[in-house]
């Protein structure tokens, strides 16, 4: 009877031993290595490790400009977050969220505006001319080209009185604060084509545009709005 009850309390304890070790193996766990991701304009990579005993999810807000990579795992892990460049002209967030059972843990993404200069850099139509004087319809439909080599390009193909026929300007650009002014030839004459910016998106410019040749514009220039082209591939 002895070696029965001996017998019994043995099974009895590695049962309960087995018990608390499915309770422990039971418990989830999951963490991440960071919980706030900053970016420049540019845009870039970052790598997120995962600690965790379990199988886990990732997913993104924003996952037009913010992707990630792979978006599940199990166990210990690492996924790649992805930041498109920015192109507006204000600051940008997302949320990256990593879930796995019960446990969520969130991480911020933060991407900082791009600066006016990247905005600036693209091909502009001018869409309208608000002066009120007809004379300048013929403008509406020029092309401003503004590439990041800080060289420049008007295409006109307009008649300037007095001057002639004048197809192209081509130079280069400056911004100083809020005007830009592109430095060229006009009929082997030097000449500054300025745009005094009142309001501008990362697809419109509402400025007064004017040029340091006598007669051409009022000295303020003329109130006009340009749209970024989409460049065709």
């Amino acid at each position: 009877m002895k070696k029965i009850r001996i017998s019994l309390f043995t099974i009895l304890f590695l049962a309960i031993m087995m018990a608390c070790s499915e309770d422990e193996k039971a418990a989830p766990e999951l963490d991440v290595s960071t919980r706030q991701i900053e970016m420049t304009a540019e845009g870039g990579n970052a790598d997120v490790n995962v600690t965790s005993n379990i199988g886990w999810t990732v997913s993104s807000s924003s996952s037009d400009w913010c992707k990630v990579f792979p978006t599940s795992g199990n166990g210990n892990g690492t996924f790649k977050v992805t930041v498109d460049p920015n192109m507006l002209l204000e600051d940008r967030e997302a949320t990256i969220s990593v879930k796995g059972e019960a446990i969520e843990k969130t991480i911020n993404v933060v991407q900082d505006a791009a600066s006016f200069e990247d905005i600036l850099v693209g091909r502009w139509e001018m869409t309208a001319q608000n002066s009120g004087d007809s004379n300048y319809d013929d403008l509406i439909g020029m092309i401003v080209e503004i590439n990041e080599n800080k060289s420049a390009k008007v295409i006109l193909n307009i008649e300037i009185p007095g001057v002639g026929m004048v197809d192209e300007i081509t130079g280069t650009w400056k911004l100083e604060n809020d005007r830009l002014d592109i430095s060229g030839d006009i009929m082997d004459v030097p000449a500054v084509l300025f745009l005094k910016i009142d309001q501008a998106t990362e697809k419109l410019i509402n400025c007064h545009m004017g040029i340091n040749l006598p007669g051409l514009f009022p000295p303020e220039g003329i109130p006009v709005i340009f749209a970024k082209k989409q460049v065709q591939n």
